[in-house]
């Protein structure tokens, strides 16, 4: 993660052990309990969409297209001063996120803000986490924004990109 620039060495008196848990894919998986931080968090009252409107928003339409965000949370960064909330320890010593990670409670709506405004040249500021204008590149607003995505995850009903 020092390597990929989404951690940062830190120096603070905030610190919280890691734990490392294997996934059901048999890959680990990075664990910090930031439940004390997410007790102490005003909370985002962004509002997350909820699955049934998504589906009713599709109404006749007949091209989809989807879109898997690499390493999403990763492509958040964090406000310089909120990094030093963020400080955990391991074998190797003590560091801070440079973007935003699972766990922080508002983590859901800030993503969900940021895709919101990255999809916004859809037809409609409502329709824009749901489906894409047929007119528009489905990666371009990505691309512009400088977000990665994972291509083998990214469809639509005529094509598959890799």
């Amino acid at each position: 993660m020092l390597k990929l620039n989404i951690i940062a060495p830190n120096h603070s008196a905030w610190a919280i052990p890691v734990v490392i848990v294997q996934k059901n894919n048999g890959k680990a998986r990075f664990c910090v309990d930031y439940r004390w931080l997410n007790n102490i968090t005003k909370k985002d009252a962004y509002q997350l969409p909820r699955m049934e409107d998504c589906l009713d928003s599709l109404g006749d339409a007949q091209v989809f297209t989807s879109l898997d965000c690499t390493a999403g949370y990763w492509q958040v960064p964090l406000r310089e001063d909120d990094q030093e909330k963020t400080v955990f320890t391991t074998h190797c010593g003590i560091n801070h996120w440079l973007s935003m990670t699972f766990g922080l409670t508002n983590a859901p709506a800030t993503f969900q803000r940021a895709l919101d405004i990255i999809l916004s040249d859809s037809r409609s500021t409502r329709e824009s986490h749901y489906h894409w204008r047929s007119d528009k590149p489905p990666l371009g607003s990505c691309s512009k924004n400088t977000w990665r995505s994972g291509r083998s995850e990214c469809s639509d009903d005529n094509h598959r990109w890799r």
